[in-house]
């Protein structure tokens, strides 16, 4: 079969304007987490009774489909998603996804996250961000957030918080929270009213953390008793050890063994039954115990990168549409990144949320490719914008 010239030209155009910065620094990030989950997951794997190759293989399907997304939405106009139908259809889907996962999902570890294999929430977190920006940058140019701009779109924020909370995820209520305050900031909210937002968060997070140190009863009846202790012993994981700190300790342990280039490749001895989930939320102390210092700087630099490049995308687009939907993605990234990195050393509470593009699931890093290949449209956009500047000038 012939392609036809018109197909070809537009794929070579699109090859010359692509973001090649967002796409290696992905696909790297993506291949080193197939590689963690092959090393972290072989001994889970035996203890489960599944091949050794169970997850690794897993990881790979989602990593190949991951991939496909990415470049499929990386030439789709986003501008498709501003318009107020597909956002009504977005929303209500993505809702209704949630509402269905509180009804008849299984309780896993006594939480409601999966139906049919599939993690709702990282996929609503896509309909949250493209729902805010537009919502966001609607207003008119060069004039302030008003309270009304601001708080209205929050009621639908409210909903899928109250949703999440219910099931209850608090690692992901916090991601949905972080993603939000972060969009504010870049709305155009004056800095005053901002500076209230933002302290009013951090007063209700350490109200409640104080109320979780010492009314502990209150939080164990809604969360339940394995999620309370993970809050009570973030304090002190040493005073639990034998209960839920053991996590955290054995992930110091993982760490501290590591040094500056790590015990090598597969040679972890943390991960033979000492560190839970060695292969998904603790998976960069493998990778400190493996490839030390020098594997964790490659990660956190590679996801530094990609959070600048959605800052510097959203920068140089004359799209105040655009410009949100990178910050919504980069702050995506970065309070993803700081809840994992955060818990699996010790200085958060532990709440089950995994490392971007490194930790074994499906949902997660295939829901996060997808803004990804968003954010290199708009990067696209912007360079052929440029060229035609440059062109008629």
């Amino acid at each position: 079969m012939i392609m036809p010239d018109s197909t070809r030209k537009g794929i070579l155009k699109n090859i010359r304007f692509f973001d090649y910065g967002i796409l290696i620094t992905t696909l790297a990030l993506v291949i080193f987490g197939c590689i963690m989950v092959y090393s972290s997951s072989l001994t889970i794997a035996i203890a489960k009774e599944v091949p050794p190759y169970y997850f690794f293989s897993k990881q790979i399907k989602f990593a190949v489909i991951g991939i496909f997304v990415f470049f499929f939405f990386a030439n789709f106009n986003y501008r498709f998603f501003y318009r107020e139908k597909v956002q009504y259809w977005m929303v209500i889907i993505s809702l209704a996804s949630l509402v269905a996962v509180l009804l008849f999902a299984k309780e896993i570890n006594g939480s409601k996250s999966w139906l049919f294999g599939i993690q709702p929430a990282e996929f609503c977190k896509i309909a949250l961000i493209l729902y805010l920006a537009r919502c966001y940058s609607s207003k008119k140019t060069d004039t302030p957030l008003t309270t009304n701009q601001l708080f209205k779109p929050l009621v639908i924020f409210g909903f899928y918080i109250i949703t999440i909370i219910a099931e209850p995820d608090v690692g992901m209520s916090l991601m949905y929270a972080g993603i939000t305050l972060f969009l504010i900031a870049g709305s155009g909210l004056e800095f005053k009213k901002l500076a209230k937002l933002y302290a009013g968060f951090i007063l209700i997070v350490g109200f409640v953390y104080i109320l979780v140190i010492n009314i502990p009863q209150m939080f164990i009846s809604v969360l339940g008793q394995n999620r309370a202790n993970r809050l009570i012993s973030f304090a002190d994981p040493f005073q639990y050890e034998g209960t839920t700190g053991h996590q955290v300790i054995n992930s110091y342990y993982a760490i501290g063994s590591g040094g500056f280039f790590g015990q090598g490749l597969g040679n972890s001895v943390q991960k033979l039954g000492y560190l839970p989930e060695a292969h998904t939320d603790f998976i960069i102390a493998v990778v400190a115990e493996e490839l030390g210092f020098m594997g964790v700087a490659f990660v956190i630099l590679g996801i530094g990168y990609l959070i600048y490049r959605c800052i510097r995308v959203g920068l140089e687009s004359t799209d105040s549409f655009a410009t949100l939907i990178c910050y919504g993605v980069g702050s995506w990234l970065f309070v993803q990144t700081a809840i994992n990195l955060g818990g699996a050393t010790g200085l958060m509470p532990l709440t089950g949320v995994a490392l971007p593009f490194i930790s074994a699931g499906g949902s997660s890093l295939i829901a996060l490719l997808i803004p990804l290949g968003i954010v290199t449209n708009i990067s696209m956009k912007n360079k052929r914008r440029r060229l035609e500047q440059t062109t008629n000038s």
